[in-house]
Parts: structure tokens; sequence; C-alpha cells
């Protein structure tokens, strides 16, 4: 099972908004498992575990953090 995330920086803070599986570049990517569409994700039991390993990914993953500081 997976989640369909989109992350950028906005003006104060990273934001992240859960998707639907059709708007995932990773839409049928079997080695995923099953991509949760927005409505059953914020009603998964996990989806505070997810928003939290996000937190910390954006906060301590350089790379990560590099990409998303970026110019567009």
């Amino acid at each position: 099972m997976a989640f369909a995330l989109d992350l950028w920086l906005g003006p104060e803070s990273y934001e992240v908004h859960v998707c639907d599986a059709v708007e995932s570049p990773w839409q049928g990517a079997e080695w995923l498992g099953e991509l949760l569409d927005r409505g059953p994700a914020l009603e998964h039991v996990l989806i505070r575990e997810v928003i939290h390993i996000i937190d910390h990914a954006v906060m301590d993953d350089i790379p990560l953090k590099a990409y998303l500081d970026a110019p567009a």
C-alpha cells in the first residue's frame, strides 16, 4: 500500500497534499502495491505516521531539502 502525496515549499513552510492515485506519477507502479486515493488515505490508520515521516524527511534529508528549496 502507498500514499500519493504532493510536497512543495510554500510561502512559510513545506506543504503536503494527499492526492488521488490518478494524480500520482507513480500510478501503475505495481511494486508500490495499492496506491490509495485521497479519501481512503486520509481515513487510514497510518496517515498521521506518514505525515510525521514527511515532516522529518523535509527537515533531516539534506538532498530532499535542497531539491525542495531550489528555485523553480
